[in-house]
């Protein structure tokens, strides 16, 4: 015995359709920015990761500032003389500042902006 199959059906006007594409292009500009922020996140903790605590300060202070006297330095996160010298010493060696004689101190310019930091 065969029992009787109920169906209906829905009848719309041509072109009424939703256009999903719109939501479809802010999901996934949204996405793109989010990576964006995400990876630059990642891109500076991973330059951070082959410093000491004392010179990602000096890092993040420099980058900031873009140029500060040696001694603003040594005074700002109360350093000794010669631990500021080694510190600058070291990110000259990387190439990240620039050391200029200024009467009895130095000037250190910030030199890498590749927006690691």
């Amino acid at each position: 015995v065969r029992q009787p199959v109920l169906f209906s059906v829905k009848f719309a006007k041509a072109g009424n359709e939703t256009n999903i594409w719109p939501a479809v292009a802010i999901l996934l500009a949204g996405g793109m920015v989010a990576f964006y922020f995400y990876s630059k996140k990642r891109t500076k903790e991973e330059f951070l990761r082959g410093f000491r605590t004392d010179e990602q300060k000096v890092l993040e202070y420099l980058q900031s500032r873009k140029t500060a006297t040696q001694n603003e330095i040594r005074k700002e996160f109360q350093f000794s003389r010669a631990k500021a010298t080694r510190i600058i010493m070291k990110l000259q060696e990387k190439q990240l500042v620039e050391k200029e004689r200024l009467g009895r101190t130095n000037k250190i310019v910030w030199k890498k902006d590749k927006g690691l930091l």
